[in-house]
């Protein structure tokens, strides 16, 4: 849990579940989107832009997962540039590969450069055993926070 914050016990249940708008399921959930429905609701969903495409389930499930997850600390870096659909950077602890929910956003969330699997597992090489472009972007991205 480094560099977020967590919100546990009595804070959570000083919220009004009342008191957020819900995001509604579409008609056919995914088990993703049904395990962050499950979850208690600790905030709104903010967003910077009027255009969100919710129709799009992964724009839907990162929409969930905005209000249910943790804020982080340390923003990812699409997030610290303001690239981020949502106001905060939020992760959802174990899902995802713990990348922010502003990176699921149009399935980028493999690319986040707080996600787990970013830092540790390492990515597949070219034919000829070299890093390919995506890559190497991915990395130089990294080291330039």
């Amino acid at each position: 849990m480094n560099g977020q914050i967590v919100i546990t016990g009595a804070a959570i249940a000083a919220y009004s579940p009342a008191a957020f708008t819900p995001i509604p399921l579409p008609a056919n959930p995914t088990a993703d989107m049904q395990a962050l429905k499950a979850m208690p609701q600790v905030r709104d969903c903010l967003v910077h832009t009027a255009i969100l495409n919710t129709d799009r389930k992964d724009n839907r499930t990162a929409m969930l997962g905005q209000v249910v997850g943790v804020v982080n600390i340390n923003l990812c870096f699409k997030c610290s540039q303001g690239r981020n659909k949502f106001k905060y950077c939020v992760s959802v602890p174990s899902m995802f590969g713990d990348a922010c929910m502003g990176c699921k956003v149009g399935s980028e969330h493999a690319t986040c450069t707080i996600a787990s699997e970013f830092l540790i597992v390492p990515r597949p090489v070219s034919h000829s055993g070299s890093l390919t472009n995506a890559e190497t972007s991915k990395i130089r991205r990294y080291l330039d926070r």
